[in-house]
């Protein structure tokens, strides 16, 4: 009897060891780090293509599509915090399917419980696809560029309870709120508007050979080519930058 309770024990054991052996590994292929970022973003043949709002992603099934978000107050009131950041100096970015985390340091709480200084997680609307017919393809959610590491940004945030990102211990991961209207750069720089082409948009007309080559456009803001929704863009910064300075 002895004998059969350790067979089943040992038996038990080296499931369990399988289990946890395959769940690593596969948590590992489930991203690349910081520096396998910066090595598959030098790549001159990545390209970028803008996607319309993803109701079944997991960072933003709670989310509103931007296209509803009319006034500057909706994306306001949507938000839990509203804070000025910067990209935490050399932290460990991640890429995920769809979307970025990064560690941002805060530098500025005008709404929410946030504190200066405290280094949040951030869930960005670009990354790879896991697709093997979209290599070398940074899918944009609406629009959404990554954040530069030399640059500061007004983020307007939601909180998702963290389950599994970021360090242990962190009660909260965060994204922005509205994937097109939650994110502007503190400059005055120009913002160019796109050709629909050059973003892929027009799936009757859609060419990957077309599509803008990241290396050209990482440094801009935002990737918008309709025409209402850029003038909104321009104009819900105007008055956000002017309101949180």
């Amino acid at each position: 009897m002895k004998g059969k309770k350790w067979i089943i024990f040992a038996v038990i054991l080296i499931v369990c060891l399988t289990l946890s052996v395959v769940n690593g590994l596969k948590t590992k292929a489930s991203y690349i780090d910081n520096v396998e970022l910066k090595n598959y973003l030098s790549n001159k043949d990545v390209k970028v293509r803008v996607l319309d709002y993803l109701s079944d992603s997991d960072t933003q099934e709670d989310l509103p599509e931007a296209n509803k978000v009319k006034k500057v107050q909706e994306v306001e009131q949507l938000s839990d915090d509203i804070v000025k950041v910067k990209i935490k100096n050399n932290s460990n970015r991640k890429m995920y399917y769809e979307s970025i985390l990064s560690q941002v340091e805060i530098l500025k709480v005008y709404k929410g419980d946030l504190k200066e200084n405290q280094i949040i997680y951030v869930f960005e609307h670009i990354g790879e696809s896991s697709s093997k017919f979209s290599k070398n393809i940074l899918y944009s959610m609406d629009g959404y560029n990554m954040m530069q590491e030399s640059e500061e940004y007004l983020l307007l945030l939601k909180r998702l309870k963290n389950t599994y990102f970021g360090e242990e211990g962190s009660e909260f991961v965060y994204v922005p709120s509205t994937s097109t209207f939650s994110k502007y750069r503190c400059d005055n720089a120009n913002i160019p508007l796109f050709e629909s082409i050059e973003l892929g948009l027009n799936a009757d007309n859609f060419s990957k050979d077309k599509l803008a080559l990241y290396s050209d456009v990482k440094d801009e803001e935002i990737f918008l080519c309709d025409e209402d929704q850029y003038n909104q863009y321009i104009n819900f910064k105007k008055i956000l930058t002017e309101r949180y300075n």
